[in-house]
């Protein structure tokens, strides 16, 4: 568990160094059960999805089992993102965002997750039905209603704050 946490530690202090990724955390009272199933995550991501349209297509938290090295990230963006929508092949993926998770219960146990938020670009949007995808969020009408994670809020308002600044020859 050590190596893992500290393995997690250096990943965030490195991501936040190279990328000056805003950090976001969410403190959470959970009943002493939700806490236990908090207790088996330790490293999650999310990886908000996008096309050339700016559609934005997301893959929620994404448990990582284990953190040894960069090529571990990666490999856990394109599992995330085919967990979502299958086949999906992913290019310019950027971290977007670094998350921590606080949970504690009544008795004052804590527990802490730490995320990492991505975005990339779909490449293979002709080889996939993405309008039958069931978490498509549409840029202009910012409509993440149906998104009740707040961290997940949170990763999809960076990726669309960031696709509204580039132009469509950008993408």
């Amino acid at each position: 568990m050590k190596y893992i946490s500290s393995n997690i530690e250096k990943l965030q202090k490195t991501y936040s160094k190279i990328y000056d990724l805003p950090i976001v955390s969410f403190d959470y009272e959970v009943t002493n059960l939700e806490l236990q199933r908090a207790m088996k995550t330790n490293f999650f991501i999310s990886v908000a999805m996008y096309d050339n349209e700016k559609h934005l297509y997301f893959a929620p938290k994404y448990k990582v089992p284990d953190i040894k090295d960069q090529n571990y990230i990666h490999s856990a963006v394109e599992n995330a993102a085919n967990g979502a929508i299958s086949g999906v092949k992913l290019g310019e993926i950027e971290p977007v965002t670094l998350i921590t998770h606080n949970f504690w219960d009544s008795a004052g146990n804590k527990h802490t997750q730490f995320g990492l938020g991505f975005m990339g670009r779909i490449r293979n949007t002709e080889k996939l039905h993405l309008d039958n995808y069931e978490t498509y969020i549409s840029i202009p009408n910012n409509d993440m209603n149906e998104i009740n994670y707040l961290s997940s809020k949170n990763v999809l308002a960076y990726c669309m704050n960031r696709l509204n600044k580039l132009n469509n020859q950008d993408i």
